[in-house]
């Protein structure tokens, strides 16, 4: 399987009830604030120990701040992915693809557009960390993916980025559990 990170601006311009419009979150971790605790606990302890990414160390760094806007942008694209089982840093341009078609865009939302349509204006910087697999059942697990992917990882311990939003969606496909965190710094 093919991990892939992207490191992009973002512009936030307006969460419109996007959980609202995701429709059934039975799939999804929507809502469940304890386990947003849990995502946001997990990652500050990574985050609060030196991590080597790659051939790189990088120092222990500050805690990073839940946000909704990142978290409703990491949830839609967790489940457009798990909908239409693919795993991409672009969405769909289906119909499970809210951003693009919110946004009249021509092709797939990307990052940017995500974060920018659920409200994550005036950044300086924003990225991604995608994951899907059967075995990928916990949050724990897909940070231990994610920080053996030397991207991943640096994504993971960036010391200028200060806020965090982190999702995934089930699917009945081969490969089960889909996961987007997205990162970001205003």
């Amino acid at each position: 399987m093919k991990y892939i990170s992207i490191l992009a601006l973002l512009i936030f311009t307006g969460c419109n009830d996007i959980v609202s419009q995701i429709g059934d979150d039975s799939q999804s971790d929507s809502g469940d604030q304890d386990i947003q605790v849990t995502y946001l606990e997990l990652i500050n302890s990574i985050r609060e120990t030196d991590q080597v990414c790659g051939d790189k160390l990088y120092k222990a760094t500050h805690k990073l701040v839940w946000n909704d806007s990142l978290y409703k942008a990491s949830l839609e694209h967790s489940r457009d992915m798990a909908i239409n089982s693919f795993l991409s840093h672009y969405g769909s341009y289906s119909g499970d693809d809210i951003t693009a078609h919110a946004m009249n865009l021509n092709s797939g939302s990307d990052m940017t557009d995500r974060v920018v349509y659920n409200g994550y204006t005036d950044y300086i910087r924003v990225t991604e960390n995608i994951a899907a697999g059967e075995s990928l059942d916990s949050p724990q697990k897909v940070l231990d993916l994610w920080l053996r992917a030397t991207e991943h990882c640096v994504n993971i311990m960036d010391p200028h980025v200060d806020d965090v939003g982190m999702a995934t969606f089930k699917s009945r496909d081969q490969y089960k559990n889909y996961w987007t965190v997205d990162f970001g710094a205003r």
